[in-house]
């Protein structure tokens, strides 16, 4: 090597140090490169301009930049060789503590901003790592894939339905409002389902889940109960400064609810109504009959009869009929599904076919009670107190059904209310049932989607119970998945808040879960049980 040769110059293109590469920059003008430093800062500078002189009034704006650079960052991570999985999972349990336990409307309100709930606090992590898991881990990418195509018409149905909402934005009146609407939907709703598809495909995290919202109701009986004696909430009067809401939805439920008919005062426990508590119950009694009924510990058992009395009680303190029809549901249906199975796992005994052969008789029988026997009359179908709430809805139905047709597409994502024009007797806009508010937002097609994708999933979760010759621990939950799913159905007829729309979005995720669990050969913890009796 001569004394002028360089070392650098033998060594191939792709071998030398970054000081000895030639720079890509360099074939570029020089005009392009200064116009587009000169658009950035102009851009900053307008962007900190305005927010200067437009917050704390108007924030909501400013916020757009922000989350159009943010997924771009996910997708440009660089691969990771582990995802934050047991972070997913860990949060995926906080997030049903947040939803159940604390009041929705104690939440921190800065003008220009919805409102900063415990609910938001929690749900944005969970969607943040969700992502991250997608945007860095191939395995998980992978993972969930395949726990997809266990029901792929069902997340299919529900990107439509997506979909769907996104393009109503067009159609509202307050395309700012819609859109805020369409991204609490998706936080709190879509991502729920996914994340629910992924970690509840684990063996055994199904159970767990489902003690976990059976804990969850049990302590929200406890405040409702307290709520009773109290004649308000207990925190009423001992709410922090930061976390008072001026709005006149928050003063009510302070207040509480009676019925103006009879006064008598309703529970609401940590609800913002007393019909979304009468919900939340009717979807957490299936579990807890199916811990009743199946093969667990006796005191698991007993434990679970007495909840099942607690239930029915609060329900009544409610003064809800949805309350009482979703429970009566949850117990005649189960029956059906327990009386079948114990007759084909133990063909000679004689108290499954019994039960079974007698069952259109029983079922009969509890139908009439609804007619004859007046106070299970006045609890299911109403008399004179609740006359007016069933008017209220009769009219609203005549009201929605005309505009339904008029805007076959929807009148965008929120705007329901808005849209019907409803005011019931203190001057609230209102809107009653969620049948309505579904076709009034998203149109015709919107409304078949959406009740087209819950059907789809009652099927395919009552589908397997009977098709399947040995089940264990995990796929036994598809009798309380199915019966869960029909009682929101039933209920959403006469009752449009989405106080629990996550944990039946959960409930579509676990079908996928369960689905994937029964086609995955070897599965631990999927081995033959007895059924109880």
């Amino acid at each position: 090597m001569s004394s002028t040769e360089k070392i650098e110059d033998r060594l191939p293109p792709a071998t030398r140090l970054k000081p000895y590469l030639s720079d890509p920059e360099a074939s570029r003008p020089l005009r392009s490169r200064l116009v587009l430093t000169l658009a950035t800062v102009v851009f900053c500078f307008l962007y900190g301009a305005l927010y200067s002189f437009f917050s704390p009034y108007v924030i909501a704006p400013f916020a757009v930049p922000v989350a159009v650079i943010a997924p771009v960052v996910l997708w440009a991570l660089p691969q990771a060789r582990t995802a934050p999985t047991q972070t997913l999972v860990g949060l995926f349990f906080v997030f049903f503590v947040g939803l159940v336990i604390w009041p929705n409307y104690l939440a921190i309100a800065i003008p220009g901003l919805p409102w900063i709930t415990v609910m938001r606090l929690i749900d944005i992590p969970l969607v943040v790592v969700l992502l991250y898991c997608v945007s860095t881990s191939q395995t998980f990418r992978s993972q969930l894939a395949d726990i997809l195509k266990a029901a792929p018409l069902l997340w299919q149905v529900l990107a439509v339905f997506v979909a769907i909402q996104f393009l109503t934005i067009a159609l509202s009146r307050e395309p700012a409002q819609s859109l805020n609407r369409f991204i609490i939907a998706q936080l709190s709703a879509t991502a729920v389902f996914f994340v629910s598809c992924y970690v509840l495909a684990k063996p055994g995290r199904i159970g767990k889940w489902a003690a976990a919202l059976w804990a969850l109701a049990v302590v929200v009986c406890g405040s409702a109960l307290l709520e009773h004696r109290l004649g308000h909430v207990p925190w009423a009067g001992h709410i922090p400064s930061f976390l008072k809401v001026e709005d006149p939805s928050v003063v009510r439920a302070l207040a509480g609810q009676s019925r103006a008919a009879t006064g008598f005062t309703r529970a609401q426990g940590t609800f913002s109504t007393s019909l979304g508590l009468a919900e939340f119950l009717a979807l957490v009694t299936p579990f807890v009959i199916h811990f009743v009924m199946g093969a667990y510990h006796w005191m698991i058992r007993v434990f679970g009869a007495f909840c099942l009395g607690l239930f029915l009680w609060v329900i009544l303190l409610t003064d809800s009929r949805l309350g009482v029809v979703g429970y009566g549901m949850s117990l005649i249906l189960y029956l059906a599904f327990w009386a079948l199975l114990r007759w084909k796992h133990n063909p000679r005994s004689l108290f499954g076919p019994a039960v079974a052969l007698a069952y259109p008789a029983i079922f009969c029988a509890t139908i009439a009670s609804t007619f004859l026997i007046g106070r299970i009359r006045a609890q299911v179908w109403g008399n004179g107190p609740q006359t007016a709430s069933t008017a209220a809805r009769t009219v609203q139905y005549h009201m929605g059904f005309p505009k339904v047709l008029s805007h076959p597409f929807g009148h965008g994502i929120g705007m329901a209310g808005d849209a019907l024009g409803y005011f019931d007797q203190s001057g609230l806009l209102t809107i009653d049932t969620y049948y309505l508010a579904i076709a009034l937002n998203y149109g015709i097609l919107g409304f078949i989607v959406f009740y087209g994708m819950f059907i789809y999933a009652i099927y395919l979760s009552a589908r397997p119970i009977f098709q399947v010759p040995v089940r264990g621990n995990d796929l036994h939950f598809f009798i309380p998945i199915s019966i869960s799913l029909a009682n929101f159905l039933v209920i959403k007829s006469v009752f449009a808040q989405e106080d629990n729309l996550p944990i039946a979005y959960a409930l579509l995720g676990s079908v996928v879960a369960l689905l994937f669990l029964m086609k995955k050969p070897g599965t631990p913890g999927t081995v033959a049980v007895r059924v109880a009796g």
